[in-house]
Order: structure tokens, then sequence, then C-alpha cells
């Protein structure tokens, strides 16, 4: 879903990207920024617009998730952590998974994370 297959310093990366992208796109880049979109332009064949069209698409995606994921996440970790009987742990999980069903309805968001459209 949303990271499949990036490297973890990649995704460490993706704020500062999605900001540089986005001032690529207001036309207000620092040198830094524009030359990390560009390098990155440059391997792909990509245009410097296209490319920071694409990254700050993407971001959008992460940001409109990363509220509720972590919400859920955090829920859900903590209802496990409580539950004393293990046979319950797939209950919890089922519960978590029905509540990320119902609590995001953007189709686009829904692929990104994996879940049935």
């Amino acid at each position: 879903p949303l990271f499949d297959g990036t490297p973890e310093a990649e995704q460490l990366a993706f704020s500062p990207k999605a900001e540089a992208a986005r001032a690529v796109q207001a036309a207000t880049a620092t040198t830094e920024q524009e030359s990390m979109i560009a390098s990155e332009a440059a391997v792909t064949g990509e245009t410097l617009a296209d490319l920071a069209a694409l990254i700050v698409s993407k971001a959008e995606i992460y940001e409109a998730a990363i509220g509720p994921v972590s919400g859920l996440r955090r829920k859900y970790t903590n209802l496990i952590l409580a539950e004393t009987d293990p046979q319950q742990y797939e209950v919890v999980l089922q519960n978590a998974l029905a509540e990320a069903d119902t609590l995001i309805t953007d189709p686009n968001l829904r692929v990104a994370l994996g879940l049935t459209v």
C-alpha cells in the first residue's frame, strides 16, 4: 500500500521532499529544494513540474491518512495490550479492520492503505 517497496531512508525524507515539491509548484523553492526534485527528475526523465505534481499528490494521500491511521494504531495497540485473553486478539484486530473500513472512505486513500475499494 502507501509505502510498499519504498526504502526506509526514502520514507524518512518524504516530508522534506513534499515540502520541496510544493515549493517548486509555487515557484518559491530554494536552490536546495529545487535540486532535490531536479536530481530525481534527471534520473527518471520526468519534467520538474510533473515530478513535483506526483510527489504532492502522494503527499496529500499520506497527509490524509496519517491522522486516522495513527489513531487506529494507537487505539487498537492499547486494546490488545489490555486484553488478558489471547483468544480475543483476533476479535480486537477484526474490530480494528471494521473501524478502518468505516472511518476511511476516500477511494484513493483506501487503495493506498490496502483497504478494499
